[in-house]
């Protein structure tokens, strides 16, 4: 048997070690496969070398409800839309969307398994067009929400 090198040692997975010995038509598929994965592992999880944030942030990959507030800071319910979370942290959060927003507070809210709603207003402070065809918005959370909900789509589309 082959000793293993030292990135070998190391690897998350089976796929992530060499071979070493010629590979049938499956093993290949699977080694190709792993490569691709690696390529794309080495593409997205770029160490960072400076830290700009205060706060490290963590991923958030669920759906969320964005409720618009107008500028007395009423809710505007017939305008709230679905996101997609990208990540959070005690003082922001990002997430996808499929249009621009035309506003710049709004309330974030999700429903949680184990600790319940989660609802927050927030300062949106930046907004890019991706190349997928989707938004990305970052804002600031300035503070709690409590009180209702905000309405999901089917909700919506029935009042």
């Amino acid at each position: 048997m082959d000793a293993l090198t030292l990135d070998d040692r190391h690897a998350v997975a089976f796929a992530d070690v060499s071979p070493r010995q010629p590979l049938d038509g499956a093993a290949l598929a699977e080694y190709e496969l792993a490569a691709q994965y690696r390529t794309l592992k080495a593409a997205l999880h770029r160490p960072v070398t400076f830290e700009r944030r205060h706060f490290t942030r963590i991923p958030l990959p669920m759906t969320l409800r964005l409720t618009p507030l107008d500028q007395t800071g009423q809710r505007l319910d017939h305008l709230a839309m679905t996101v997609i979370g990208k990540d959070i942290s005690p003082r922001g959060i990002s997430f996808f969307h499929q249009g621009s927003l035309p506003y710049r507070r709004a309330i974030v809210s999700l429903n949680h398994p184990e600790i319940g709603q989660y609802a927050a207003e927030v300062d949106i402070g930046w907004c890019q067009f991706t190349e997928s065809g989707w938004y990305v918005s970052g804002a600031r959370q300035v503070r709690p929400v409590a009180g209702k909900p905000a309405p999901e789509a089917a909700e919506l589309i029935d009042s």
